[in-house]
C-alpha cells in the first residue's frame, strides 16, 4: 500500500527541525602516512539549500588504523531563524589528522567523502548508510574502495511560513538591547613563549574594549608577574555603560613587560578577541582563548598592502586613516639595534628549539570568566521608520527636533534641519542601517595548490561593500606558509561610516608569492602580483541584531585547476569558514521635495474666508452694428475665390477693390450691389459635376484604356507574362504619336491571346437578360413501379 501524500494547510511548510545520527566507522581507508598508518576523523556537516554548510559534528581521532570505530552520536537542532533556508542534506569527509587536535576544516590529507539526500527522508525514522568514500587521489586510492557507515534519523514538523526578510528585520528594530554591565575575571595563561633571550618572560595582560561608536577603551591591567610562561592573576574589574557608549568586544593583550615603562613597549605574547553578546547569563562564565600573534593586535593590523598599521616610524598609513573611526595609537620610539637582535637570537632559539623537539610547540591559551548584562529600552528615532514627517517651515523643524531620541542616538540630525531660516520643504523618515559588523575567519578548506609542492601559502582578505558596489577594506589574515586548509581564526571588526550602506562582506583568499617584499619596496600592490585562490561573498543585509551567521561559503572564481586526478562520485568544494554579527541602529534621513510635487506639502500661507466675486456690466445700446467696407471687400473676394468667380472674373467688380469707402451714415446702410452668391449651393454644384465626371457610362470596354504610365525615376521592370523590355518601350512609343483614345492594348497581343480575351470578357460587356438565363428544376419521375420509401436517384428528372 503506498504511502499517502501529506496535504500541508494553506501558509505552511514543512522542515527538518531535529536530525539525530551516529557515525558507526569506516574501512578499506587508504594510508597516507609515510611511518605507519593513517590517523583518521570524521567530520559531519550540513547542506542548506543556498549551498552554504554549517558544522554538525567531528569525531576524534583513531590513531594508526585504516578501519576505525568511532561510535559516536551527534543531535543537532535546526533553528528557527534559517526560514526557508532550510537543511536538506549531509556531507561527510574524512581526514588523517596531523595532530592531535582536530577541527571541522581538516587537513591536507583526504580519505575521501560522500553526500546524503535528506530531501525525501521520512520523519522518525531511522536509517543505516554505507556509503562509499570517494575524491580520494588516485595515487593514494591504489583501487581501494572505502566505505563510511551512518545511522540518520530526521525529524520534521509543519510550520506557518515566516514573514518576509525585511518584515523580521523591522520587528527586530522596536527594541534596543544594549550592555549596561561588563564583569571580567583574568584567571591565568598558559604556554607563553618566551620573548627573553635571558630567563623567561614577564607578563602582563591588558584588557581593552571596542565600544559600537568605533572607540577603543582600556578597562584594566593586571599585574606583572615575573619569569613566568604559564602566569596566574586572578584579578577582577567591572565598569558600567550607557546607551551611547555601548562595548561590543572585549580585547586581551599580554605583552613582556621590560623595565619600568609601558608594557606596550616591551614584546607582544598574544592578543584574543571575544565578542560580550556570547556573554550573557545562560552561558558557561569561563572561557578558554587562543592567542593569536601581532596580527590580531589592533595596532599592528595588516594594511592591504600586508604591512603592520604600525611602520617603523610609528606612524599610521593614511590609507587606513579614513577606513574606520578605531582611536589611532600613540606613536611608539624606534627599537634599538640591541633590541632588534635580541629578538632575532630569541626567534631563532624557538625555531631550533621545535625542530630539536620534532613537534610543534604548544598553543598559547587564557582563561577568563566573564560576564556581561544588558538593558532593553525602545529604539531611538523609531518613530521615523514606518512613517515619514513632512517639514514645511520652521514650526515643523521645532516640533521634530524637540524628541528626546536625538539624544540617544549616535547620528547627527541631517544639515536640512540645523541650517537657519525656513528649511527646504521635504520628509524626515528613518531608514535601518549597519552601525557596526566584526566577526572571525575561521579557516578555509580544499583551496587548491599554487605552488609545485602542490601546496599553497594563503592568505584572505576581507572587504565590505555597499548597496552601489562600493569596497572598503576591514581585515588582512597572516600567511600560513605550506597549506590547503588554513585555519587563521582572526577576529575583524568594523565600524561603519555614516555615509557607508554596508550590504556585502567579500572574502578573498590569495596565494603569497616569494617576491612579496621585494614588491612591496617596489610600491607594487601584492594583491596584483599574488595568485588568486577564490573569492566568496555573502549578503548580510537582512541580518539581525543579536543574530550570528556561522557558515562555511563556497569558494569560487580562481584559475588555479586541480593538479590532483581523484576517484569519481565526490567534488570537495573549496570553502571558507566565518562568522559575522552585525548592530543596526535608525538612520535619520532628509528627503526634499521636488518643485513639481511642491503641492504634496503645502506651505502655510493667508487664507480669507470671503473672495469677492467678479461682476460686471454690459450696455447694449452702446455696441454698433456696422460693417466696414474693408471687410464686406475680403468676404467679396474670398467667396469668389471658393465659387471659382475669380480667375474667370464673373460679376467681380476689381475697379472698388482698392478704394477708400466714402463717409456714410452706419444706421442706413446702403444694399450690396451684388447679393452675395450661396456658398454651400455652389459647392453641392461643383461636386456634382465632379461625380458626374468620373462616372463609368454603361457598357464601358475596360479593354481600351490605356494602361498606366511608369513612373519616370522607377526602372522599368518585367511584365506578368514574361514580357521583354522592348514590348513597353514600344507601347510607349506609340501612345507618344497617337492620342490616348486611339491606344489599345489589343495591338499588343497576337490573334489567339486577342480571341482568348475577347471570349473571356464577353460577357462582361452587356448584362444578359432574363429570359435567355437557363432555369433548372428538378421533378419527380410519375413511374408507378418506383418503390416507397426514400426517393433515389432514377427517381427524379431534371427539366
Amino acid at each position: 500500500m503506498s504511502r499517502q501524500k501529506q496535504v500541508l494547510p494553506p501558509g505552511h511548510f514543512s522542515r527538518i527541525y531535529r536530525i539525530i545520527g551516529r557515525v558507526v566507522g569506516a574501512r578499506g581507508l587508504p594510508n597516507t602516512d609515510a611511518t605507519g598508518k593513517s590517523d583518521p576523523y570524521c567530520v559531519v556537516k550540513g547542506i542548506r539549500s543556498n549551498n552554504h554548510m554549517v558544522n554538525i559534528h567531528v569525531t576524534r581521532t583513531v590513531q594508526n588504523s585504516l578501519s576505525p570505530i568511532w561510535e559516536e552520536e551527534f543531535d543537532f537542532r535546526i533553528p528557527v531563524e534559517w526560514g526557508l533556508v532550510e537543511l536538506v542534506g549531509l556531507k561527510a569527509m574524512v581526514f588523517d589528522a596531523d595532530e592531535v587536535a582536530v577541527s571541522f576544516l581538516g587537513t591536507e590529507d583526504f580519505l575521501g567523502g560522500c553526500d546524503i539526500d535528506l530531501s525525501n527522508a521520512v520523519t522518525g525514522r531511522a536509517l543505516t548508510h554505507e556509503l562509499e568514500l570517494a575524491g580520494v587521489p588516485l595515487n593514494k586510492a591504489k583501487g581501494k574502495k572505502p566505505r563510511l557507515t551512518l545511522v540518520v534519523t530526521v525529524y520534521k514538523e509543519v510550520v506557518p511560513k515566516p514573514k518576509p526578510p525585511m518584515d523580521l528585520l523591522i520587528e527586530s528594530l522596536q527594541v534596543l538591547e544594549y550592555i549596561r554591565e561588563v564583569s571580567v575575571k583574568i584567571v591565568e595563561a598558559k604556554a607563553l613563549p618566551n620573548a627573553d633571550l635571558v630567563g623567561s618572560s614577564d607578563p602582563q595582560c591588558v584588557v581593552r574594549l571596542i565600544l559600537a561608536s568605533g572607540e577603543i577603551r582600556e578597562l584594566h591591567r593586571t599585574r606583572t608577574i615575573k619569569d613566568d610562561l604559564n602566569p596566574r592573576w586572578d584579578e577582577m574589574c567591572s565598569q558600567k555603560f550607557g546607551l551611547l557608549e555601548q562595548p561590543l568586544l572585549v580585547v586581551f593583550d599580554i605583552w613582556d613587560v621590560d623595565g619600568p615603562g609601558r608594557a606596550e613597549d616591551g614584546q607582544h605574547l598574544g592578543t584574543a578577541v571575544l565578542p560580550l553578546l556570547d556573554c550573557l547569563p545562560g552561558v558557561k562564565r569561563r572561557r578558554k582563548l587562543m592567542l593569536l600573534g601581532e596580527s590580531q593586535l589592533h595596532e599592528k593590523k595588516l594594511t592591504r598592502m600586508g604591512v603592520p598599521r604600525e611602520v617603523e616610524d610609528g606612524r599610521i598609513s593614511d590609507g587606513e586613516k579614513s577606513e574606520t573611526s578605531l582611536i589611532e595609537p600613540e606613536p611608539k620610539p624606534k627599537p634599538s639595534c640591541m633590541e632588534r637582535l635580541s629578538k632575532a637570537a630569541v626567534d631563532f632559539r624557538e625555531k631550533v628549539k621545535s625542530v630539536y623537539y620534532l613537534k610543534k610547540t604548544e598553543k598559547s591559551m587564557l582563561t577568563v570568566e566573564i560576564r556581561s548584562r544588558i538593558k532593553q529600552e525602545p529604539m531611538p528615532l523609531l518613530c521615523y521608520l514606518g512613517k515619514a514627517v513632512y517639514v514645511a517651515d520652521e514650526d515643523d523643524v521645532e516640533r521634530v527636533m524637540a524628541l528626546p531620541d536625538w539624544e540617544k542616538t549616535a547620528f547627527s540630525p541631517p544639515t536640512e534641519l540645523t541650517v537657519r531660516g525656513r528649511p527646504p520643504r521635504g520628509e524626515l523618515f528613518g531608514k535601518e542601517q549597519i552601525v557596526f559588523v566584526h566577526g572571525v575567519v575561521c579557516g578555509a578548506t580544499g583551496l587548491p595548490s599554487a605552488d609545485e609542492n602542490s601546496l599553497s601559502d594563503p592568505y584572505c582578505v576581507v572587504e565590505a561593500m555597499s548597496r552601489g558596489a562600493e569596497r572598503v577594506f576591514v581585515h588582512r589574515t597572516r600567511v600560513l606558509p605550506k597549506t590547503l586548509c588554513p585555519e587563521w581564526g582572526e577576529a575583524f571588526y568594523f565600524a561603519c561610516p555614516t555615509t557607508f550602506e554596508l550590504n556585502r562582506l567579500m572574502f578573498s583568499i590569495f596565494d603569497r608569492d616569494e617576491t612579496m617584499i621585494a614588491m612591496i619596496g617596489a610600491g607594487i600592490d601584492p594583491l596584483d602580483q599574488d595568485e588568486f585562490l577564490g573569492r566568496a561573498s555573502i549578503d548580510i543585509s537582512y541580518l539581525r541584531n543579536g543574530d550570528s551567521l556561522i557558515e562555511d561559503i563556497p569558494v569560487s572564481g580562481s584559475t588555479i585547476g586541480s593538479k590532483v586526478k581523484t576517484t569519481a562520485g565526490f567534488r570537495r568544494v573549496p570553502t571558507v569558514s566565518v562568522e559575522i554579527s552585525v548592530q543596526r541602529r535608525i538612520k535619520p534621513m532628509y528627503g526634499v521635495a521636488p518643485e513639481d510635487h511642491s503641492a504634496v506639502i503645502p506651505r502655510r500661507t493667508h487664507r480669507i474666508s470671503r473672495q469677492p466675486g467678479q461682476w460686471g456690466f454690459s450696455d447694449t445700446s452702446q455696441f454698433v452694428d456696422e460693417i466696414p467696407q474693408e471687410e464686406r471687400t475680403a468676404t467679396e473676394v474670398m467667396e469668389a475665390n471658393n465659387t471659382g468667380r475669380l480667375l474667370k472674373g464673373l460679376g467681380v467688380n476689381r475697379s472698388n477693390w482698392v478704394a477708400l469707402p466714402e463717409a456714410i451714415d452706419t444706421w442706413e446702410l446702403p444694399p450690396p450691389e451684388e447679393p452675395v452668391p450661396d456658398l454651400e449651393a455652389e459647392m453641392k454644384k461643383h461636386a456634382e459635376r465632379l461625380a458626374r465626371a468620373q462616372q463609368i457610362p454603361e457598357g464601358f470596354d475596360f479593354t481600351q484604356e490605356p494602361p498606366p504610365r511608369p513612373p519616370k525615376t522607377l526602372p522599368v521592370l518585367h511584365s506578368r507574362f514574361a514580357q521583354s523590355q522592348t514590348l513597353f518601350r514600344r507601347l510607349a512609343k506609340e501612345r507618344r504619336s497617337r492620342s490616348l483614345t486611339s491606344t489599345s492594348m489589343r495591338q499588343a497581343f497576337n490573334m489567339k491571346s486577342k480571341l482568348n480575351i475577347v471570349e473571356s470578357l464577353k460577357s462582361l460587356w452587356y448584362k444578359p437578360l432574363p429570359e435567355t438565363l437557363v432555369h433548372r428544376r428538378l421533378e419527380q419521375h410519375s413511374d408507378s413501379n418506383s418503390s416507397a420509401g426514400s426517393p433515389t436517384s432514377q427517381d427524379w428528372v431534371l427539366r
